[in-house]
């Protein structure tokens, strides 16, 4: 979340984490890694359904699991 987002608006004042990855992805770097502190459990505002297995050219470190919160 940028510095300037609101907790209670996430949808409206948040950046995805899809969208991060467009950007990244069409910097022209030769070398991407992206590290994640968020919480992957189930629920609206967490990052819960990110797949860090599946993106080509990119290297992802999650602060936890999928199923785990991250303090």
């Amino acid at each position: 979340m940028p510095q300037d987002a609101n907790p209670r608006a996430v949808e409206r004042t948040a950046l995805s984490v899809n969208y991060i990855r467009q950007r990244l992805t069409k910097s022209g770097a030769d070398n991407v890694i992206l590290l994640l502190d968020a919480c992957r459990t189930e629920g609206a505002r967490d990052a819960g359904n990110l797949d860090v297995n599946e993106q080509p050219g990119i290297i992802t470190v999650s602060s936890c699991g999928p199923t785990e919160k991250s303090w």
